[in-house]
C-alpha cells in the first residue's frame, strides 16, 4: 500500500487506528521545511526555528505581513529556485549561496565522476547535469538524515509498547498507548536534534491528526 497516496477526503485513512483501541493514540511527527533545512546545513547557513517559508516570503515581498496567497506563491517559488527550475535567486542570500554550492558540487562531479554524501557514500548520476547531481545529493542527504533519526527513535522505544508504524518522506507515525505519552518529549527532541524542528499531531485515526501544542 502506498500510504502517502491514501485519499484524505473519502474516509479511507479513518480505517487506520491504534492497536490499543480507545486506550491508544496515533502520533505523527513531521519536519518543518526539512529539505530547506538540510540544504542550509550543507552550506552552513543559519535558518530561523520559526517557519522557513514565511521567512523567505518576507524577503520575496519585502514585507513582514504575508497574506495566505503570498505564502502559497512563495512556496512554489522557493522550490523552483531550489531545484533548478528557475535561475532566479529572488535576491535572497540563502539561494545565492545554495547556487554557489550547487556549482561547486557539479565541478567536483565533473572532475571525479562522483560526489560524496555526508556519510561517505559515492553518488553516481546517469546522464548527469548540474541540477540532477544537486537533486540526487539532496534526496540522499534526506534519506540518510531521516532514516538515522528513525533508527534512533526505534532503539529508544524498543522496550516500550509505543512503536513507529509508518515512515513517509519527512514524517513518522507512532502508535502510542495513552500511558506512554511522556515518551513523546524524548522522541521530539531526538528528531529535532541538529536544527530540524518538528511538529507533533495526535488523533484516534490516520485521517484526523490534530496539531498538538507543546
Amino acid at each position: 500500500i502506498n500510504f502517502a497516496a491514501l485519499n484524505k477526503n473519502d474516509g479511507t485513512r479513518e480505517k487506520f487506528i491504534s492497536r490499543f483501541g480507545e486506550n491508544g493514540t496515533l502520533v505523527q511527527f513531521d519536519y518543518e521545511a526539512f529539505h530547506l533545512r538540510l540544504a542550509a546545513n550543507l552550506i552552513g547557513y543559519q535558518l530561523p526555528e520559526s517557519s522557513v517559508h514565511e521567512f523567505l516570503a518576507k524577503q520575496y515581498y519585502g514585507t513582514d505581513e504575508i497574506t495566505p496567497e503570498q505564502y502559497e506563491e512563495s512556496k512554489a517559488r522557493t522550490f523552483g529556485m531550489m531545484y533548478g527550475y528557475s535561475d532566479d535567486t529572488g535576491g535572497v542570500e540563502f539561494f545565492q549561496k545554495l547556487k554557489e554550492y550547487s556549482s561547486d558540487l557539479w565541478e567536483k562531479y565533473r572532475q571525479n565522476g562522483f560526489v560524496l554524501s555526508g556519510t561517505g557514500r559515492k553518488v553516481f548520476v546517469e546522464d548527469a547535469t548540474n541540477n540532477k547531481v544537486f537533486n540526487y545529493m539532496m534526496q540522499l542527504t534526506e534519506t540518510e538524515e531521516a532514516i538515522s533519526r528513525v533508527h534512533n527513535v526505534c532503539n529508544f522505544l524498543r522496550l516500550n509498547d509505543t512503536k513507529v508504524i509508518l515512515y513517509t518522506y519527512d514524517a513518522i507515525l507512532l502508535d502510542v498507548p495513552n500511558d506512554e505519552f511522556h515518551l513523546m518529549e524524548n522522541v521530539q527532541n531526538m528528531l529535532s536534534k541538529g536544527g530540524y524542528p518538528v511538529r507533533q499531531y495526535r488523533g484516534h485515526n490516520y485521517n484526523n491528526l490534530i496539531l498538538h501544542k507543546i
